[in-house]
């Protein structure tokens, strides 16, 4: 069955999402749709806050940051926290590399109480952190986790072959 498309303009972002995932939870929408919709906006560019963004390149699925998405997701949901930094200290690269995701650059964004993919996706482009963090192009791969209220999307690029990463230092926006 061919998606029926609905154009949303959002703080001059112009982007596609299928119509469906407006009313359906993230396990009804493929990672497929997801990644079709945050790809419309790279390579579209966009405007976070009062910057224009300008076009950056596609990105793609990929499971293990699925997987540190939903783990963190549900980590969230169960402790009742909302926060980049989890109870015990961890944060966005210590989950990846949990998830034996070999990152270069890491990134996440957070949110809570949306009910859809497309409610979620809304809401980060209105952050200006959070849109910068869907436009980092040095990002390659993304990921997208949800329990309950609770959402995760979490981006990385590998480390290359026969690197070794420095001393790992991590900043919020």
């Amino acid at each position: 069955m061919h998606p029926i498309i609905v154009l949303l303009a959002i703080m001059s972002c112009l982007f596609v999402i299928p119509s469906d995932a407006h009313t359906q939870s993230y396990s009804d929408v493929s990672p497929e749709q997801m990644v079709r919709a945050v790809n419309y906006i790279r390579t579209n560019g966009c405007k976070c806050g009062r910057k224009r963004m300008p076009p950056v390149g596609p990105i793609k699925w990929n499971d293990k940051l699925e997987y540190s998405a939903a783990t963190y997701a549900a980590e969230m949901a169960r402790t009742k926290r909302f926060d980049h930094v989890s109870r015990n200290g961890d944060n966005v690269g210590t989950r990846l590399d949990r998830a034996n995701y070999y990152w270069q650059y890491s990134g996440e964004n957070i949110g809570l109480g949306q009910t859809s993919f497309k409610q979620a996706l809304e809401d980060w482009i209105k952050s200006k952190s959070h849109c910068e963090m869907i436009m980092d192009p040095r990002m390659k791969d993304m990921g997208i986790g949800r329990s309950g209220k609770y959402w995760v999307q979490h981006f990385g690029v590998v480390m290359p072959a026969n690197s070794k990463r420095g001393r790992m230092r991590y900043t919020e926006n």
